[in-house]
């Protein structure tokens, strides 16, 4: 099935939509984990668009804005329980945690900011 552009999509640039594919993992794997199934398949939505677009060829990425707009809700999201995972641990792992949430919070961010600059209000 091939996705169909619309007014509303979000052009998410191959600088944005790469490191997007791999957080959009990322906070699924979480969600998984915590017990969030359904977010982490939504999470999987940004996901699916982005790989079959660079499996097409393109470097770029139209993406629904509802899909742009919850993957960055989710990813926030994500990004606070990996600070809760920081805080909970002792280990060598605390430093990781906080580096995953950081990522998380730009990558959302950069969502936000490409929705706001496609002219939509957010």
């Amino acid at each position: 099935m091939r996705y169909v552009a619309r007014d509303d999509d979000v052009l998410l640039t191959a600088q944005v939509a790469a490191p997007s594919l791999t957080v959009a993992g990322l906070a699924a794997w979480i969600l998984v984990h915590v017990g969030r199934e359904q977010a982490a398949r939504e999470c999987d939505e940004i996901q699916e668009l982005i790989d079959t677009s660079f499996r097409q060829g393109q470097s770029d990425v139209r993406v629904p804005r509802t899909v742009v707009m919850r993957a960055a809700e989710l990813w926030e999201a994500t990004a606070e329980l990996a600070e809760t995972w920081a805080s909970e641990s002792d280990r060598p792992a605390h430093a990781e945690w906080r580096l995953q949430a950081k990522r998380l919070r730009i990558r959302a961010e950069s969502l936000r900011k490409l929705a706001r600059a496609s002219g939509h209000d957010t």
